[in-house]
C-alpha cells in the first residue's frame, strides 16, 4: 500500500484536502501526533493540524485527533487544544 513517511509532512494536508475533495461527510482520524513532532518539529505539525482544520471548517468532514495531554509541554498543549472541542455522540 502506499504511505506517506513521516519526515515528509508537507504531503499530508494535499493528501488529506484530496480525501475530503472526494468523500461525503468524510472523517479523518490522525492519530500518532507524538511520532510526528519525534520527526519532524511541532511548528510543522501545528501547521499541518492548522492546514487541515481550515479545509474541514469549510467542508461536510470531520477531524478526529487524539492528544495525550501528558507527553507534550503545557503550552504545546494548549496550543494543540484551541482547535479541539469534545467528540460527541450523536444520538
Amino acid at each position: 500500500m502506499p504511505s506517506i513517511d513521516p519526515s515528509e509532512i508537507f504531503k499530508l494536508h494535499p493528501t488529506i484536502a484530496n480525501f475530503m475533495k472526494k468523500a461525503n461527510k468524510g472523517i479523518i482520524l490522525l492519530d500518532g501526533l507524538e511520532y510526528l513532532i519525534l520527526e519532524n518539529d511541532f511548528k510543522s505539525v501545528v501547521k499541518l493540524i492548522e492546514q487541515t482544520n481550515d479545509s474541514v471548517m469549510v467542508s461536510d468532514s470531520m477531524l478526529i485527533f487524539n492528544v495525550d495531554s501528558n507527553i507534550f509541554e503545557p503550552k504545546e498543549y494548549h496550543l494543540l487544544k484551541r482547535w479541539m472541542r469534545p467528540l460527541e455522540e450523536e444520538i
